[in-house]
């Protein structure tokens, strides 16, 4: 999912791949869900199953730990930031890249071999490896992503796999 924020001064743009929930609806999930499996756990205590009990909080606490796993790849979002004169790229926290728009930065745009993978996007600069961004996001996402970098005003080169080999080279 890719959501455009257009303030006064910039064009920022949000990727935040596989969010089909928002936050507040994923943790009601997880307190509805482990309320629900303390229930089964504190019957079988008072009945006196705590065989089953400890196998049921077992079990509670492995799918406890799934959903903090899932919780901390949620976090996995990338801002780019295009303003008049600079652009930013940021993964989380951790800034990849702030430089100055000029003619030497361009973003190569490559779709695989299957029609339903996503577009493959990288960042390429002078003096600077490149940087491959929005990599989780779904076909869509990705097309819908490359009008709004042309958008931006981005030279956004598309390339073919055949380009792309020579590319390489």
């Amino acid at each position: 999912m890719i959501n455009l924020l257009i303030e006064q001064s910039a064009s920022h743009l949000r990727i935040t791949p596989s969010r089909s929930l928002g936050e507040s609806i994923m943790q009601a999930h997880n307190l509805q869900f482990t309320a629900l499996m303390l229930l089964p756990v504190s019957l079988c205590l008072v009945s006196g199953l705590w065989p089953i009990a400890i196998m049921l909080l077992v079990l509670l606490l492995s799918l406890l730990y799934i959903h903090l796993h899932v919780a901390e790849l949620r976090k996995r979002e990338e801002h780019l930031t295009i303003d008049i004169n600079q652009l930013e790229l940021r993964r989380g926290m951790e800034i990849l890249i702030s430089t100055k728009l000029d003619s030497a930065l361009c973003i190569y745009v490559s779709a695989p071999g299957n029609a339903s993978d996503p577009l493959i996007f990288e960042l390429t600069t002078l003096n600077r490896p490149n940087l491959s961004f929005a990599k989780n996001t779904n076909r869509k996402d990705s097309v819908y992503l490359l009008e709004l970098l042309k958008r931006c005003g981005l030279t956004v080169i598309q390339i073919s796999t055949k380009d792309q080999l020579v590319k390489s080279f």
